[in-house]
Parts: C-alpha cells; sequence; structure tokens
C-alpha cells in the first residue's frame, strides 16, 4: 500500500493542549482511524448502533459502514475538518485499500469492541434512579458477574412524589438545561448514565433539541475539547445563551484547572457553563473519601461561583440554580458524591419537565433584567431572591439554625456536614443549650454581608467546620480550611460590638460525621475539659425502622436487600431509604445495604448505627468485620449458616461476636437452606422471605403476595413460607458468651468503601502458547490497523541479559528460538505482546535473576522426580529459608541454575512465562546537564562483577551490557522525569549528599552552577557530601570535585571513606563535623538539602539535619520541633530524597 504524502495536524480546540502530527504512512493509519472515529462519533453514533446490533457484519462491511465516505462526506462539507485532505486517499471508493482481504477473513466480534462508544462496565444490577427492581424470582444470576438492569427511565416519569436518587435529579436538570453535557464519569462512577439513555432515546430538552452527551477521559488537558467545543469559530451563535455543563466527581477538577481558567478569563464571549461536581476521591488508604477541599480552592483560585446541595431532597433545586447563576459567572454545583447523591428516598416534590422549562426561563429572564451596576455578589443576591420567588423557596447564601441567642455557632460548608449540623443543634437547642449553626449554601462569591446578617448577634465563638485533604494537613497548625478564611476575614472587618473568636477545626476528606461526632465537637468546644465521645440519636430516627443487610458481592441472594427496599417502599404512608456500601478489599468483594423505613422525612447522611435487624447472608464476614456493632441493644441478628449443626454454633461465630450477641441482648435467628434443593436454588427468595419473618412478623402470606415483589407466583411463595420453620430457627444466646476470655474488642478490618459496583471476578486470562509467525501475521495486520498496541520492532528495546547466556539456555532447554510466545508488555503488565522466544529471554524475562522463594514452591509443581519435588517445596516453605537464603545470597544462583539443578521440573515454556519475573527496567540518573552539553548525556555507571562460590564469575546483567558496547553503538533509552530539581533562586545553597553513582544528579547541579557562575552570575553556597568504601577505587570524578572547589564552585566537600582508615567514617559524620555550616546554608540563607543514593544512610543524615535546627533555634531561642520542620522543608521542597 502506498504511503500517502500528507501531514495532518489537530488543533488544540479540537482535541488535546498540543498539536500531535500524523505523516499519513501505513504506520500511522490506525491511530488516524481512532482519532477520526471520534471526532465523528457524535455525528454518526446512530450509524455505527446499527451496524453494530448486525450479527452477520464483517469487518470490513461494518468498517465500511462507520467511515462511509457519505457520512464523512456529509460532514465535512458542512464544516472541513483536520481530516479532509486524508479521507481521498485513505477511504476512496468507500473502503480502506488493501485491508479489504484481511477484514473479510475475521469475525466481526473484536473490532465491535474497538468501535462501540465507551459504555460503563456495570458489574451487577444498576438502574440510574429509584429503588431497585427485583429479579425475577427463581433466577439465579450466571457465574460471577451481575445482572445489569437495562431499564430506562424516561424523563416524564420524573415528577412529584417519586423514589429516585440525588444523581437522577442532577442529570435530569442537567439533560433539559443543556446544549452539551461533557462527562468525565470514571467507568464505575455512573455520573452519566441516565443522560446518556436519554439522548440515545432522542429525549428532548427545553430548547426543543436533543441533548449531545460528550464523554471525556480523565487525564490532563480533558477540558480542552470543550473549550474547543465553546469559542470555535463554528459554533452556532444561535445556541450561546444556552448552558453548556460538566458532569464530573471533584478526583477530576485537578485535571480541568487549566481548562476552567481560560473559561473564566474568557467568560465575557463564552456560553453559560455550569459544573455539577460529584464529591468524591479515591484515596488508596482510606477507599472513596467525600472531597469538598478540591472544589472549594479550586472556586476560590479560579473566580467561579460555587453552590452547594446539603440533601438529596434540595439536590434538584440547586443545580436549576447554579445553571441560572451560570448566567453571571462559571459555577460548581458541588454536592456528596459518596452517600447523598446515591440513596434512593423519595422525593415529594421533584419538579417535572415543565414545571423546569417554566422555572428556568422565568429565571432567565430575571437574570437579564438585573441591574448592570451591581457586583456579582449583588447579582447573585437577587437572582437568588427571583428563585426563591418563582419557586416558593426561602434559601439564602447563608441559612442560620438553632438557639435564637447561641454563644457558639458552628459553620459549615452546604454539604451532608450541613445537614448534620443543623438537625445536631436544633436537638441541643431544645434542650437549652445555646448553640447554632450556619449552612454556607453559596460559597463563591461568599458575600460578607449576607453572612454577617445570618450571623446572631449573642454568638461569642464561632468554629469553622472545615475539610482539608489528609490527617497531616489536620495536624499541621500552618495550614488552614478554606472555609475558615472567609470566615476569619469576615468578622475581622466587621463592625460589631463583641468580636467573637473563630476557632479552625479541621477535618479530613476520609472522616465521616455522624451526629454523635458532631455534637461531641461541640461539647469539647463548650466543655474543655472533656474529650469524651458525645452520644447523640437523630430524633427523627426514633420512629424509624433500620436494616442492616451484610453480603458477599457475588453472593446469590445479593439482590435481596434492594427488592425489599421495593416491596416496603410500597407501603403507604411510607418513605425508604436504601443505600449500598462496596468494600472490594474484604472477602474478595462485601456489600452492606442499610435500609431505613419511616412515616416521616428523615436526613440521615450516615451509615445506620443502631440497625433494628442485621442479616448476615455470609458467615465469613463475621471473622473479618464487626457486623454486630452497628445493632441495637435488644434487636435481632439473622446468621446464614449453610449446614448447621447446633453443637457447632460457637465454632462458626468468632469469640468477639459471641460476646457482644450476648452482651447487648440479641435475639439470634440461624438460616440453613441446606437441607432443601428447592431453597439452594433461590437464596434470594429465601432470604427476603426469612428477613419478613423476623422483622415484620404481623405481615401474613396474602399481603406479601399483593405486593408481588418476593415472587412472580403465590404457589412459589406458599411453598416456601411452608418450608421457612425448618430452615430458619431462634437459636439461645448462651451466658456463658459473656465471659470469653481474651476476646478481640476490635474488628480485624474497617469497612471502608472502595468501589460503586461489585467486582467483577469472572475474567479468565487467555492460556499463553507457542506460535507460529504465520499466525501472528494474520492478527497483526488486523490490530494495527485499528490501534490495539502490537509492539514487535525487532532490536529496537535496550537488550539488557547476555545474548550468549541466552543461547546457551534455548539450547539447554529444548527451545526454538523463533517461536512466536505472548508475554506480559513491559509498558503495561496487564498487556501482553508478542516476542519470538529469544526476544522475550532478552527483553521481557528476568532469566538471569535471583529467584524468589515462590519460584520454587511453583516448579515444584512440576517436578516429575519425588526427591526433586520435596526440596523444592521444602526451598518454597518455611523450613527452608535458611537453605533459600544460602543458595540465593551465599551462591547466588539464578533462575537458569535452578533448572539446571532440578531437571525434572521442567515446565512448558508458556508456563515459564507465567513463574518467572518480568525483566525490570534499569534507571541510571543523568550525570551532565543539559545546557552545558546539550548534544550528550553522561551516566554514572559502575560495573557490577563478583565470583561465586563455585568459582564462577558473575555479571550485572545491564551493567556488563553497557560496558560491552562499543562507541557509536545505538541505543534506545526512555527519559523519567525525576525528584531533583535546582530551587528556583540562583542563590539558593545546596546541600548535597551522595553515596556511590548517587553522586549523579549531583554532578549535573555542580556543572549548571559553574555555567552560571562563569557567565557572572551570583550563585548560592555549594555543600558536597560523598561516600564510598575506598578513595582510591571508588572516588567518582574526584578530580572534578577538586577542581569545582580551587574555582570557588564548591564551598565545602565532606568525602566520607568508610574502609581507609581502622574507625569507620560514614557520610552523616562528616556531616555532623560541619554541622555549622550545615546552619548556615540550610536554616538560616533558606539553601536545600538533597540526598541520593541507598536507603539505609537516609534516618542518620536526616538526625543530623534535625541537629541543625535545634542548634539554630537554640541560638535564636525559637521553639521549633525539628520533626515538624522536617516535614515543612519537605512540602517546600527543600528536603529531597532519591533513594533506591
Amino acid at each position: 500500500m502506498a504511503s500517502v504524502n500528507h501531514a495532518i495536524v489537530l488543533h488544540q480546540r479540537d482535541f488535546e493542549t498540543k498539536p500531535q502530527h500524523f505523516d499519513g504512512s501505513v504506520q500511522n493509519l490506525p491511530y488516524c482511524v481512532v482519532m477520526l472515529r471520534d471526532f465523528l462519533f457524535a455525528e454518526l453514533s446512530s450509524r455505527v448502533q446499527k451496524s453494530l446490533n448486525s450479527t452477520n457484519s464483517q469487518h470490513f462491511s461494518l468498517a465500511q459502514s462507520f467511515l462511509s465516505v457519505s457520512a464523512v462526506r456529509k460532514r465535512f462539507e458542512a464544516s472541513p475538518g483536520p481530516f479532509s485532505s486524508l479521507l481521498p486517499r485513505y477511504f476512496a471508493n468507500g473502503q480502506v485499500p488493501a485491508l479489504e482481504e484481511v477484514f473479510k477473513s475475521q469475525s466481526a466480534t473484536a473490532i465491535e469492541d474497538d468501535i462501540k462508544p465507551p459504555t460503563m462496565q456495570l458489574k451487577h444490577e444498576v438502574t440510574t434512579g429509584g429503588v431497585v427492581p427485583a429479579p425475577e424470582a427463581n433466577t439465579t444470576p450466571t457465574g460471577l458477574k451481575k445482572t445489569v438492569s437495562t431499564q430506562q427511565i424516561p424523563l416524564s416519569s420524573i415528577s412529584g412524589p417519586t423514589y429516585v436518587t440525588g444523581q437522577l435529579l442532577v442529570q435530569q436538570a442537567a439533560y433539559k438545561l443543556s446544549d452539551k453535557i461533557f462527562s468525565l464519569s470514571p467507568e464505575t462512577f455512573d455520573l452519566d448514565n441516565a443522560v446518556k439513555e436519554w439522548s440515545h432515546a432522542d429525549e428532548k430538552n427545553i430548547h426543543g433539541e436533543t441533548t449531545t452527551v460528550v464523554p471525556l477521559q480523565t487525564r490532563a488537558g480533558a477540558g480542552t475539547f470543550a473549550l474547543g467545543y465553546i469559542f470555535s469559530k463554528d459554533f452556532d451563535l444561535s445556541k450561546r445563551h444556552i448552558p453548556q455543563t460538566l458532569l464530573a466527581p471533584s478526583l477530576s477538577l485537578r485535571h480541568l484547572r487549566s481548562a476552567l481558567d481560560q473559561l473564566s478569563l474568557l467568560y465575557g464571549v463564552a456560553s453559560p457553563f455550569v459544573a455539577h461536581i460529584a464529591a468524591t476521591d479515591y484515596s488508596a488508604h482510606d477507599g472513596l473519601v467525600v472531597d469538598y477541599e478540591s472544589a472549594l480552592q479550586t472556586a476560590e483560585d479560579l473566580g467561579l461561583g460555587l453552590v452547594s446541595s446539603a440533601s438529596a431532597y434540595e439536590i434538584q433545586h440547586m443545580s436549576l440554580l447554579a445553571t441560572a447563576l451560570a448566567s453571571l459567572l462559571p459555577t460548581l454545583h458541588v454536592y456528596d458524591g459518596l452517600r447523598t447523591a446515591r440513596e434512593t428516598l423519595r422525593v415529594v416534590d421533584a419538579l417535572g419537565e415543565t414545571s423546569i422549562a417554566d422555572l428556568y426561563k422565568k429565571v432567565a429572564q430575571a437574570a437579564g433584567a438585573l441591574n448592570k451596576r451591581l457586583d456579582t455578589a449583588g447579582k447573585v443576591v437577587e437572582l437568588l431572591r427571583s428563585f426563591n420567588s418563582e419557586l416558593g423557596t426561602a434559601y439564602a447564601p447563608f441559612e442560620y439554625h438553632g438557639h435564637e441567642a447561641p454563644e457558639l455557632v458552628l459553620v459549615v460548608f452546604g454539604s451532608a456536614e450541613a445537614q448534620l449540623a443543623k438537625q445536631v443543634v436544633n436537638t441541643l437547642a431544645a434542650e437549652g443549650k445555646k448553640v447554632g449553626a450556619i449552612n454556607v449554601r453559596i460559597y463563591r462569591p461568599f458575600i460578607e454581608e449576607a453572612f454577617l446578617e445570618a450571623l446572631p448577634e449573642s454568638v461569642r465563638q464561632i468554629a469553622v467546620l472545615g475539610q482539608v485533604r489528609d490527617g497531616v494537613a489536620v495536624d499541621d497548625a500552618s495550614v488552614q480550611s478554606a472555609l475558615y478564611s472567609d470566615v476569619l476575614t469576615a468578622i475581622s472587618f466587621a463592625d460589631r460590638p463583641h468580636e467573637p473568636v473563630v476557632v479552625d477545626v479541621k477535618y479530613a476528606a476520609s472522616t465521616v460525621h455522624t451526629p454523635s461526632s458532631v455534637a461531641s465537637i461541640i461539647h469539647q468546644l463548650t466543655a474543655k475539659d472533656s474529650q469524651n465521645e458525645i452520644r447523640l440519636a437523630l430524633q427523627a430516627l426514633e420512629q424509624a425502622r433500620q436494616y442492616t443487610f451484610w453480603d458477599v458481592d457475588n453472593s446469590s441472594a445479593v439482590a435481596a436487600p434492594k427488592s425489599l427496599g421495593k416491596l416496603l417502599a410500597r407501603e403507604a404512608p411510607n418513605n425508604v431509604y436504601v443505600h449500598e456500601t462496596y468494600d472490594n478489599l474484604v472477602q474478595g468483594g462485601a456489600v452492606r445495604t442499610d435500609i431505613r423505613s419511616s412515616e416521616k422525612v428523615i436526613e440521615a447522611p450516615f451509615a445506620i448505627e443502631e440497625a433494628d435487624v442485621v442479616f448476615v447472608a455470609e458467615e465469613k464476614l463475621l471473622k473479618d468485620v464487626d457486623v454486630v456493632k452497628g445493632s441495637k441493644a435488644g434487636s435481632k441478628l439473622i446468621l446464614r449458616l449453610p449446614n448447621f449443626k447446633k453443637e457447632d454454633l460457637e465454632k462458626r461465630i468468632p469469640a468477639a461476636a459471641r460476646k457482644q450477641i450476648q452482651e447487648k441482648g440479641l435475639e439470634l435467628f440461624v438460616l440453613d437452606s441446606s437441607f432443601s434443593p428447592a431453597l439452594e436454588k433461590d437464596a434470594e427468595l429465601l432470604a427476603q422471605l426469612a428477613f419478613l419473618h423476623v422483622a415484620r412478623p404481623e405481615m401474613t402470606l396474602p399481603e406479601l403476595a399483593k405486593f408481588g415483589e418476593v415472587a412472580q407466583g403465590e404457589v412459589t411463595l406458599s411453598e416456601f413460607a411452608d418450608t421457612l420453620p425448618q430452615a430458619l430457627k431462634a437459636v439461645e444466646v448462651l451466658a456463658a458468651w459473656a465471659e470469653v476470655a481474651e476476646a478481640p474488642a476490635v474488628p480485624l478490618k474497617a469497612f471502608t468503601p472502595t468501589s460503586f459496583l461489585a467486582f467483577e471476578k469472572d475474567e479468565q486470562e487467555p492460556a499463553l502458547k507457542l506460535d507460529s509467525w504465520q499466525e501472528a501475521a494474520k492478527g497483526l495486520v488486523f490490530k494495527e490497523a485499528y490501534g490495539t498496541q502490537i509492539d514487535l520492532p525487532l532490536g529496537h528495546s535496550t537488550p539488557t541479559t547476555t545474548q550468549k547466556q541466552v543461547v546457551d539456555f534455548i539450547n539447554f532447554y529444548g527451545l526454538n528460538a523463533d517461536d512466536l510466545v505472548q508475554v506480559p508488555s513491559r509498558e503495561d503488565p496487564a498487556v501482553a505482546e508478542t516476542r519470538t522466544v529469544y526476544q522475550s529471554l532478552v527483553q521481557n524475562l528476568d532469566i538471569l535473576g535471583k529467584p524468589p522463594k515462590r519460584f520454587f514452591e511453583s516448579l515444584a509443581e512440576f517436578a516429575t522426580d519425588e526427591a526433586e519435588k520435596k526440596k523444592l517445596e521444602f526451598l518454597g516453605g518455611k523450613d527452608g529459608a535458611d537453605e533459600f537464603k544460602r543458595l540465593s545470597e551465599v551462591e547466588t544462583v539464578n533462575y537458569v541454575d535452578v533448572l539446571e539443578m532440578f531437571r525434572s521440573a521442567h515446565p512448558t515454556f508458556p508456563d515459564l512465562v507465567r513463574i518467572v519475573a518480568p525483566l525490570k527496567r534499569r534507571e541510571y540518573s543523568i550525570a551532565s546537564a543539559q545546557a552545558v552539553t546539550p548534544t550528550s548525556v553522561a551516566l554514572m555507571i559502575v560495573v557490577v562483577d563478583w565470583v561465586d562460590t563455585k568459582g564462577r564469575t558473575r555479571y550485572g546483567q545491564a551493567t556488563r551490557y553497557l560496558s560491552g558496547l562499543k562507541p557509536g553503538t545505538a541505543v534506545t533509552v526512555s527519559v523519567k522525569p525525576s525528584v531533583m530539581k535546582l530551587p528556583t533562586a540562583d542563590t539558593a545553597p545546596l546541600i548535597m549528599a551522595g553515596l556511590g553513582t548517587g553522586l549523579a544528579p549531583f554532578r549535573a547541579f555542580v556543572q549548571y552552577r559553574a555555567m552560571q557562575k562563569a557567565q557572572g552570575k551570583d550563585i548560592g553556597a555549594i555543600l558536597l557530601y560523598l561516600g564510598s568504601r575506598h578513595q582510591r577505587e571508588e572516588y567518582l570524578y574526584g578530580e572534578e570535585w577538586e577542581a569545582y572547589m580551587d574555582a570557588g564552585v564548591i564551598t565545602l566537600l565532606g568525602a566520607a571513606f568508610s574502609r581507609d582508615q581502622p574507625q569507620k567514617i560514614y557520610i552523616q559524620d562528616r556531616m555532623r563535623q560541619t554541622i555549622a555550616d550545615i546552619v548556615q546554608a540550610y536554616i538560616k540563607d533558606e539553601g536545600s538539602f538533597y540526598l541520593c543514593g541507598p536507603t539505609w544512610p537516609v534516618p542518620d543524615v536526616t538526625a543530623v539535619l534535625e541537629e541543625a535546627i535545634a542548634v539554630e533555634a537554640r541560638e535564636g531561642a525559637k521553639k521549633v520541633d525539628p520533626r515538624k520542620e522536617i516535614e515543612r522543608l519537605k512540602e517546600d521542597g527543600r528536603y529531597v530524597l532519591e533513594v533506591y
């Protein structure tokens, strides 16, 4: 196929922040096709979907349908784009030249996955709102994959009293009011499921058009596509008044910052822009957390508006208000994305399509009639007044609740915490306590006059409940919450007879507030002599029924709680709240479902603390999680224990759980379905009936059948009801259970939300096998044509294993060097790439590396000789630790040695790929400054060699390879950014400590400072400390350092050669000898410290720096904590480690 001589530039406004060039050659065809696909997706989605629905489509006809000349030509005639010049060459006559036969010879399965627009991979039954429908009776999920609900919720169904989630109401408002919705929803967050369904169904917005949903990737520059659309010269100006909307979690804000900054600067010529931000982030330690701090900080830094929702009941109103405010300034609407927006509940006054259209049009007219002389804050107040007038509400920028004359007032950002604070202070105020709370509904602009007006005159203390990123920020006195700064400023400049004290009560994003925790904060502020936690229950929950279900996420009965939620919701009058929490790190995936049922509306954005019934469907959870803790005293506990025997009860219930059961006076029930195959087949139905029998014993069989949710037919229901007494039995709780000795007081694991969906476990790894080049060629042509990375560049990766040893191993093992095998990619181990056997041993597998214990254990499975099998098992087990250590550290055996030692253990090569560790990349610090030597790069490498116990000379793989290269040999390398960076100020001193080859980056630093000095610039002092064993053998770049000393570039050179004298001297000793110089350069002159090398000297070197900090503090009569000061220096980039 001839190469096409055209260059393609994808402009910034169309795609990403930097132009990308494609030369049109065959090698670049795949990526061009993929980018063209993405560029035209919105216009051709219906055509693609029709094509994908065809079961008989071949690859070629499918590609032809998707990239048909008629569709492409129609698009580009209207608005020529970057691919215009490419089309005539690549798609002449409506087909891709030279690939037709390849496509015709393949099936359509793989390409369908590649061309389909990105979709959510839902692993369990999911709907975008309402109580999740019960699955059909007598059905069991296939395998471990959850049932996916394809039920679409029409826009017209959301109106008046209805069961929805707050997230669905956000999507409804966004869809009805927007021209385009840009969505940054991670795969499991499902922030855009409903809007995608409505757009696909051609539902109309209030402007009479179908709202387009544009999925974006969560990455740097993600918002550029939206900017390109809004400011495009081809933008339809008749739509300039229609809002553009973003749906995203707060974790995406860091990637959107630059785009939001540009939008804010150019907002006078932009469409109204509103972002609905689900305050959700992921922490490696705490799992999913509610993150408001990043949204508050972004709004403050970029001058954006910010409106908050405290509960799902007001989330629809706030979505509409934020969209209306977008006519004045770009606005963020922030809400709790972890619990509040995902709890299914009954909203009695949900606005329908007509109401939304009428309200928005009237408020938009009011916005257009605002006094032009008003500042932004004044316009916001007037627009809010118009909004309240039309809706009949009383929303305010700041809303006070509590005692009429409070002395203490909590100021809380208008999130779920504000709803909690409101209920807590109202409860305490009813008891006579002079406390109150202010809900900050509109954070930006921060309207100081409105805040002071909402603040009672009697207040003497203001406690700002402000979120910060983590526990380190909570403990750091120099870190303030964003809200605290605004409140403090407003109070400081207020003309009040008594200026209240303002306190910053910081909490980490991982903190989960409850009524008791908020009450404890108030108690500690008002009674400082007490640190005890106060127990407080909301009055609204006293009449509510609360139920908690625990199960593993692949259980056949996991959907039972949702079905029960729907059943209970049909009781009138009743309000039912259903919320699921997934922890994929407990038992391979566990789920907790909370159900609250009440005749009155309740707002409780926290997990159930006192359940009336706790149902544990998987007994393994008893050993991992404290499932009994959340039960109310005197309540009921149901345990599902298959094959239950009364004499085994104490063995199956952990001692800690038995102790709590007895102390709380719980009624214990055991559910055992194992005696009946019929019951086992429908565990979900059995779980529902057992729960209802215990929780609602007054409910009769006809009443159950009336709901029509527990089973499809009354006959089945009757059969189960008849056998239930045999499966569900009350069990006596023995008094001796409370006397269990040494019962652990805390659970083994905390149940932490880590996902919004169950973890899918049924993905099977494809079996690896050796193959011929002909088979690989078939897949290669097809996969490269559609952008899948199959990396087969011969000789283009840096070989890091001695080729002769590889050839010897191939001959010994009886392999064909040219056979093909799939091995884990070096860039991404989750992706397989094809290599020849020879290539894989040179470039992918660490066959000459040191094997871990698990290799011996895995190899034992392949041993045919019984003696060798036992020896391998011994080396892989605990008993063989000493022998394994001798082989590894004394004899320094590698994988090849072990395979030669145990010749009966002969795995196939694909099995060898599975059990041999991948070859790790070797990283070397660059030892030269680019500004000094722009055409060359210096690396500091010491060749590693040693003699083993058998007299064999062994070598380090990478260093030997590099040392054997001839001058002029081409080597493929990649550059990884380093943490080692010079300070911004040239006069800032450098204190550098390097061991062995750890001196490499410091040579670059010194070279650069020497160049600056030669140019006549002032440079800071340089203190260089280096360490090695012998000066004669390891004084690396010694002559250079001394020359820099003579030239006045290096101020102090502290060399520590540990073995050149009887008493060992280390680098920390040289630093301690010159501590006065460190105090001057590091503390007084505000220099930066760098350490590069092995990890072992870090504590000793850090101790010297702490001594220097303490010395300077004593000299200045200051009180300084050296450890905290080191932490501060780390954050400021003045304490930098690069260790290995």
